[in-house]
């Protein structure tokens, strides 16, 4: 049968198409070259398109029934918990995970939750705040609560809203990137851990910098921060990190990547997805594994052959891999009234305090420039105008697949760059709780009719119902009584009392008190 299909070479076809090429026309020379094998040139990018389309149109279908909502947290006044807290939020959350088969994919759409995690300055005043969908609103809540039982969360309106939706705006100018990290994702950044003190372990908190430039902008500007989160299925990804440590002790060569490979590899890749479908779909996987390690070379860098900061590196990646992943999208968005639009108080402050997290030796957060709106060249005001009406549509959207493509953090890296300030964090106009809230005790006495039951609500009787009404009624009405004998016209005023005329005279002092 193959035979059939692969009845060509390659040398035949190049001496067929210059044999052809003064005899036919173009569409008659097009034919030709589909009918003599030309056809698999467009089966698999035409494969690859209408895969993409018809996933692209299910899951649209499976998102248009749900609903979301917007969280608005307020910061513990008293905060002295560390970033580990969130690090445990994240860790619950990470039983958000559903890897889809088959069917539930491609056939009902079905996506994984995502939950975006903001940090929101509108004209100083700033705000966290956790967008998700409503099924998962009391699972987000409880989490917050177990880890934090004084914070306060209230559901509001979306701030994304109020803002122009189409640029060039008039009154509006607007500033947005992703940011994506500089290296291979088993390279960590710097998380909170490493801003601790060595020996008194108090954190320098690095929240304090972001915070305290967002609080600094005036009226009419706002920093929108998304962090758009969602836990990765299965640990694939710490498979890809082990290759990449092989890589860095020298044991593999990178693997090719190139896009000659990708074009040479896409019929292969193609067999093989529509096999792994169609057993998916009977719940048959492919028992073969190999292992990867097995077929290494082994004649790699030894561990003590490393400097001592090739050491930590290692250690560093060993240690994301011991912790949960997830998959991580990180925007900013600048948003401002054109009289007092400033990159250096909207964009500079906010990029700069990011820095904070990155490293020379493992990995670090920079702009991605294929999103960012910005442009060198060529029709600069269409193209930047372009890419704002995208990114704004993005951002409101909590777009997964419009932008850059995301990445790899665990959980401690999350909470490094999403986690309440402590108490030393003195941002003025951050949105804090005002009080403590705390339940009444369990066994509070509780006052009904002639006697006191502890701990027990019991409904009054009808008769005990009317008789607290009259009485409430007569006492209403003895008031009253009293109030207006109180204030008539024909009751006698009280005189004022004058001061005594001895009492109202100063003291003098003695005679004879000696006077220097």
């Amino acid at each position: 049968m193959w035979e059939t299909f692969l009845d060509f070479s390659l040398f035949e076809i190049v001496d067929n198409l210059i044999t052809l090429w003064g005899n036919l026309s173009f569409p008659a020379l097009f034919i030709e070259i589909f009918r003599s094998g030309g056809w698999l040139v467009y089966f698999f990018p035409c494969f690859y398109l209408l895969k993409e389309l018809w996933l692209y149109h299910v899951e649209e279908q499976y998102c248009e029934h749900r609903h979301f909502v917007v969280l608005a947290i307020d910061v513990p006044r008293d905060n002295e918990q560390s970033p580990k807290a969130v690090e445990n939020i994240f860790s619950t959350l990470s039983a958000l995970a559903s890897p889809n088969n088959f069917v539930e994919k491609y056939w009902k759409g079905e996506v994984q939750e995502k939950i975006s995690f903001e940090i929101v300055s509108i004209d100083g005043y700033v705000q966290f705040l956790i967008h998700c969908n409503e099924k998962i609103k009391d699972l987000v809540e409880s989490v917050f609560y177990a880890q934090y039982p004084t914070l306060e969360i209230t559901e509001v309106e979306d701030y994304t809203k109020a803002a122009p939706v189409t640029f060039p705006d008039s009154e509006y100018e607007m500033f947005g990137t992703e940011l994506i990290t500089a290296k291979h994702a088993v390279y960590p950044i710097r998380t909170y851990e490493e801003f601790e003190h060595a020996l008194s372990q108090a954190l320098k908190d690095p929240m304090a910098s972001l915070l305290e430039s967002m609080s600094r902008l005036q009226i009419g500007e706002q920093i929108w921060i998304q962090l758009l989160v969602t836990p990765h299925p299965g640990d694939d990804w710490k498979e890809k990190c082990k290759e990449e440590i092989d890589v860095f002790l020298k044991k593999t060569p990178h693997a090719h990547s190139g896009f000659l490979f990708q074009v040479i590899m896409a019929p292969f890749n193609v067999i093989v997805f529509i096999l792994e479908g169609i057993l998916s779909i009977f719940d048959i996987s492919f028992a073969a594994e190999e292992d990867a390690h097995a077929a290494k070379s082994v004649d790699g860098m030894k561990i003590s052959e490393l400097t001592p900061g090739g050491k930590e590196q290692l250690k560093q990646m060993e240690k994301k891999m011991t912790k949960i992943g997830f998959d991580v999208k990180l925007r900013i968005l600048y948003i401002a009234r054109r009289e007092v639009f400033s990159k250096i108080r909207g964009v500079a402050a906010v990029l700069g305090a990011i820095r904070q997290y990155n490293t020379l030796n493992l990995n670090a957060f920079k702009p991605d420039k294929r999103v960012a709106t910005k442009v060198q060249y060529f029709f600069k005001k269409t193209r930047v105008a372009a890419r704002q009406r995208k990114f704004m549509k993005a951002y409101r959207a909590r777009s997964w697949s419009t932008g850059s493509t995301p990445f790899i953090l665990n959980t401690e890296e999350l909470a490094t760059i999403f986690h309440f300030p402590d108490i030393s964090v003195k941002a003025p106009l951050l949105k804090r709780t005002v009080t403590k809230k705390s339940e009444p005790p369990l066994g509070l006495p509780i006052h009904v009719g002639e006697e006191i039951i502890p701990g027990m609500m019991i409904k009054p009787t009808e008769a005990e119902r009317k008789s607290a009404a009259a009485s409430k009624i007569a006492s209403d009405e003895t008031q009253i009584r009293e109030m207006e004998d109180y204030f008539s016209l024909d009751s006698e005023v009280p005189e004022l009392l004058e001061p005594a005329e001895d009492e109202a005279k100063k003291a003098e002092p003695p005679a004879n008190l000696p006077i220097a």
